[in-house]
């Protein structure tokens, strides 16, 4: 089967979207990047096919989506961080525990 066009192997296509071969690898066997087998262990990707899944699953990440106007955080995971922390304050209060866990405890001798 002959292939016209632009096509990435799997190590290509990740050095261009900079993710880790293997990302690539599981998205492929996923089935969230469609590729043209030329044998069981040879897979080219589209230029179009890597495009379209850079929009669609990286698009909506990052710093890029935080700066854009309008942009609101999800609340749902902070109001649990502060739960957890007020819950670790008070477990630490209860015990006598430091505050920081990573404070040089005194011994009496």
């Amino acid at each position: 089967m002959p292939v016209e066009g632009i096509y990435y192997t799997t190590k290509e296509a990740a050095d261009k979207l900079g993710l880790a071969h293997g990302t690539i690898r599981n998205a492929v066997r996923r089935g969230a990047i469609k590729v043209e087998r030329l044998s069981a262990r040879q897979n080219l990707i589209a230029q179009a096919e890597l495009d379209r899944y850079a929009t669609e699953h990286q698009g909506g990440k990052g710093w890029e989506t935080r700066k854009a106007p309008g942009y609101t955080p999800a609340t749902a995971r902070s109001a649990y961080q502060r739960a957890w922390r007020a819950r670790k304050k008070q477990q630490q209060q209860e015990t006598g525990a430091p505050d920081d866990e990573n404070a040089p405890v005194a011994h009496e001798e």
